[in-house]
């Protein structure tokens, strides 16, 4: 048990981080992928 919740605390702490810092850069680079650039 303890292992499975720290790794769905690591996976929510990766998933917050990236939303965090990188929602920016997720942004954009789903706009180039979805326009093809």
């Amino acid at each position: 048990m303890r292992r499975m919740s720290m790794s769905c605390v690591t996976s929510w702490y990766k998933f917050i981080h990236l939303a965090w810092v990188g929602d920016r850069r997720r942004f954009y680079h789903t706009i180039k992928l979805s326009f093809g650039v």
